[in-house]
């Protein structure tokens, strides 16, 4: 009925974000989101001292100050934006900043790469114990390009509309909240200063406010009677209640819901049942749409109703029979939320799509995890007087498409990520990290069905596994089990140094999508040991760490005649008293290598094996004996006696003849001169040589083979081919066993050189 009686408007609400629309959110400390938001961060940066600041100090105040002399002046500021969905794609942006001091001078805007901490921020740093890599931010590594300027000549209020550029830097930040280092603004070339009330401002509603519009995603459903979601609902209920004749027993059940306001002013109650949405939902948007019948002048808020009501029954005085209003028209604290929840403004005859304001989403969120507590809305402005009755269409209106439809846009919840490494070693499987099922508020969720998830990351080279063990693949299905919270642990591997977004893809439509990031830290190349001794055919295993992987080894230097094997395994050859070098590399080649020298060496010897001393000190004789009358073979000189210790088989750093009792001692001088060369004694002459080489012919009892196996094989390798030659014609006289060694060791015979000159 169109006429004097007053409306009420009851509805059903649910929260805001929806695919059919984008959505509009603020930050602004002390006012939105909400009162409680306190996300925004601001500083001032000083070149010198100023005021009551110098560039050790911070200075966190109500203003943010901008200048360019005498003293440089710079500011930082930024914004919480986690409460967006990672998934949120920006449509539009902007800040509105008041300006306290105005300026001729235009400053300039750029993202901050630096992490800055507002308590700790000064001209030399930003923050404790780091510094800026340029003074006051100045280096190119410190902001990114410039992104926005400011030009701010008034006083006032003021607007900074962003470009697509600036735009696709606050997508960054939304998508990867730790890349959200907030704006640095600055112009240190001008002669005039800029002041802006900060966060700090004791009137909230000149704090710095950063604007976003949004398609936040997620999964739209619509309730309107006999159409959707099914032709089957009938959740939608309604009633207009007015101040009559009869107040306490007037229904305006009929065939429109109307809004007054007069002296006998009309309200409308509208209600929808959401239970088709799931209790651990998360609403992100609600949308009211109404077809206005009747145009009226007035404008009209709803309400979050606070206790139910009967359709048939409610009434200006009652919410059913028994049951009256604390207020009549459902008007006292009692009776509705005080916050209103949407707005009907002077409508033109048509369809209206009304939003609903944060404190609606807000309500929507707590019918749908509640239902018990969904009473719907009361629409009603009882105190203006309005010339003209604003109607629209109730649910049992044709045709049906005109009925009241509400749409909720909602995500069943988020996947988030727990316990990802800050910084994961370069090659180094890390973790353990899990997949969780949450609110969009953060709150783990244990009531949903089994849910499966793909893992993914963003590097072409990182691999997952559900344990260090493996195996490894680029993309790892985790699942989750009906009310399980969380997935199976699993961890992350990397070659490739730099930041990592891990992505959870969830198999339906209705769960978020999550993100987070690690960094692959590079970690230096090492190699181990650096620097070790091994014995000739000896072996040692190197092991390399850090770096990139992909481990190349190879030898830079191999005078021993060794190998290397592609484990790193180094078995040395058969020269001594040289110097391998081992290098490795890993798979980027940036400088990453580091090398190891590897001295093979005969073992130390402890003496001949009779005991006898070598008591020479000035060289053997031409003919092989002792110039003071030691004897040929070895025996004590009696030209003076050293103090050391006789080398085992006379291989020191003693230059006298040695101790032999046979062949094998004969055969073991010939190693002890290159002993002695490497040992720095002074070295007989060839015919020196040759002399103790002929002794050979009379002095030949024939070894054992453990002799020659175990200790001639080790020390042949140190002689010149003219030895070689002698001692394998002279060996082959001696004994079995002696020829076999030195066959074992040098193959056939080398052809006889000439002998050296005398």
């Amino acid at each position: 009925m169109v006429g004097g009686g007053r409306v009420t408007l009851l509805l059903v609400l649910a929260a805001r974000v929806a695919a059919a629309a984008d959505a509009v959110v603020s930050f602004q400390d002390g006012v939105s989101p909400t009162a409680a938001y306190a996300g925004t961060r601001d500083t001032v940066i000083y070149s010198q001292k100023a005021l009551c600041w110098d560039p050790n100090q911070t200075c966190d105040r109500s203003q943010l100050l901008f200048d360019g002399s005498p003293a440089l002046e710079a500011s930082l500021v930024r914004w919480d934006l986690s409460q967006l969905p990672t998934t949120a794609t920006l449509t539009s942006a902007s800040l509105d900043v008041n300006v306290r001091d105005t300026s001729v001078a235009v400053f300039k805007g750029y993202e901050s790469l630096r992490p800055w901490v507002e308590t700790e921020a000064s001209w030399v740093q930003y923050a404790a114990g780091a510094p800026w890599a340029g003074d006051g931010g100045s280096d190119p590594t410190d902001h990114g390009p410039q992104l926005f300027t400011l030009a701010l000549p008034t006083s006032g209020n003021a607007r900074i509309t962003f470009d697509a550029v600036t735009l696709a830097v606050l997508q960054r930040w939304v998508s990867t909240p730790a890349q959200n280092h907030g704006f640095f603004i600055a112009e240190y070339g001008t002669l005039d200063g800029l002041a802006l009330a900060s966060s700090e401002d004791t009137v909230l509603t000149r704090r710095p406010r950063l604007n976003l519009t949004y398609d936040p995603g997620g999964v739209a459903i619509s309730f309107q009677n006999g159409v959707l979601p099914t032709a089957a609902y009938a959740g939608c209920t309604d009633v207009t209640i007015g101040n009559g004749p009869d107040p306490d027993r007037q229904n305006y059940n009929v065939a429109q819901n109307q809004l007054w306001g007069t002296v006998d002013p009309y309200g409308v109650l509208l209600s929808f049942d959401t239970r088709a949405v799931p209790p651990w939902a998360s609403v992100v948007q609600a949308r009211l749409r109404v077809y206005v019948s009747n145009a009226g002048d007035g404008t009209y808020p709803a309400y979050g109703l606070l206790r139910p009501w009967v359709e048939t029954q409610a009434s200006w005085g009652r919410a059913d029979t028994n049951t009256p209003w604390q207020v009549p028209g459902a008007d006292g604290p009692a009776d509705h939320r005080p916050e209103p929840v949407l707005f009907l403004s002077s409508p033109a005859v048509g369809s209206r799509d009304l939003d609903f304001t944060d404190a609606g989403v807000q309500l929507a969120q707590e019918w749908v995890a509640n239902p018990s507590t969904n009473y719907g809305v009361v629409l009603s402005s009882y105190t203006p007087f309005f010339n003209v009755v604003t109607a629209f269409q109730r649910r049992e209106s044709a045709p049906a498409s005109q009925r009241p439809e509400l749409t909720l846009t909602y995500a069943e919840g988020q996947l988030g990520f727990l316990s990802v490494p800050a910084v994961v070693p370069n090659g180094v499987a890390s973790g353990v990290m899990t997949v969780r099922r949450e609110t969009l508020g953060g709150a783990p969720i244990t009531t949903a069905p089994a849910l499966s998830v793909t893992v993914s990351t963003s590097s072409a080279t990182a691999e997952l596994a559900l344990d260090a063990a493996g195996p490894f693949s680029s993309t790892l299905v985790l699942s989750l089990a009906a009310n399980a919270a969380e997935t199976a642990p699993f961890v992350l591997r990397d070659v490739t140094a730099g930041t990592v977004t891990l992505t959870a893809t969830p198999s339906l439509p209705a769960w978020r999508v999550g993100q987070a990031s690690t960094v692959i830290g590079t970690v230096p190349l090492d190699l181990s040991p650096r620097s070790t001794q091994v014995q000739v055919l000896g072996f040692q295993q190197f092991v390399a760490s850090g770096g990139a992987g992909g481990y190349r080894w190879a030898l830079e230097s191999n005078l021993s005649g060794g190998t290397l094997d592609s484990s790193g395994g180094y078995t040395a050859g058969a020269v001594d008293g040289v110097t391998d070098v081992v290098t490795l590399h890993d798979s980027t080649d940036a400088g990453l290598s580091a090398s190891v020298t590897v001295t093979a060496r005969p073992v130390p010897d402890a003496g001949p094996p009779d005991g006898g001393v070598d008591a020479g000190s000035d060289g053997g004789a031409p003919d092989g004996g002792a110039p003071d009358g030691g004897a040929p073979d070895g025996g004590s000189d009696g030209g003076g006696t050293d103090e050391r210790p006789p080398p085992r088989y006379g291989v020191g750093c003693q230059c006298g003849a040695t101790d032999g009792s046979g062949a094998v001692m004969m055969l073991l001088a010939l190693a002890a001169a290159r002993a002695r060369r490497r040992r720095g004694c002074q070295q007989p002459r060839g015919d020196e040589r040759r002399g103790t080489l002929l002794s050979l012919e009379t002095n030949l009892p024939a070894p054992s083979p453990q002799d020659v196996d175990l200790e001639l094989l080790e020390y042949l390798q140190t002689l010149t081919p003219y030895e070689r030659l002698v001692l394998h014609q002279r060996a082959s006289e001696t004994s079995e066993a002696v020829r076999k060694a030195g066959a074992k060791f040098y193959g056939e015979p080398e052809p006889r050189p000439s002998p050296p000159s005398r």
